[in-house]
């Protein structure tokens, strides 16, 4: 068998609206010329991070030579699809102080 499954992980401000996350991810999926129509593309909400919601694409390809490339290809083109929708992907931020001694 030469399927491979080829997972994209990626997370997003709060605020966004899950529903248009998933949208997105499925979109991306269904364009890439490699991505195996059965089984389907799988887009989830995984949960609630520290400082994003927490999203993955999961797709199978046949193509096990260049899952390498094909994932690549994905996460370009899914950052591409998100910042065209408006949605951010948050830089984690810390508040250090520093207390005289």
């Amino acid at each position: 068998d030469r399927r491979r499954r080829i997972d994209v992980a990626v997370s997003v401000a709060y605020g966004t609206p899950p529903e248009k996350v998933l949208d997105l991810l499925l979109a991306v999926a269904r364009a890439h010329p490699q991505v195996l129509s059965e089984p389907a593309p799988v887009a989830l909400f995984l949960g609630f991070g520290e400082s994003a919601l927490r999203f993955e694409m999961r797709v199978w390809t046949e193509r096990f030579d260049f899952w390498v490339q094909t994932q690549s290809e994905l996460a370009v083109a899914l950052y591409a699809a998100l910042r065209e929708a408006g949605i951010e992907i948050p830089v984690p931020q810390r508040e250090v102080r520093f207390r005289p001694e």
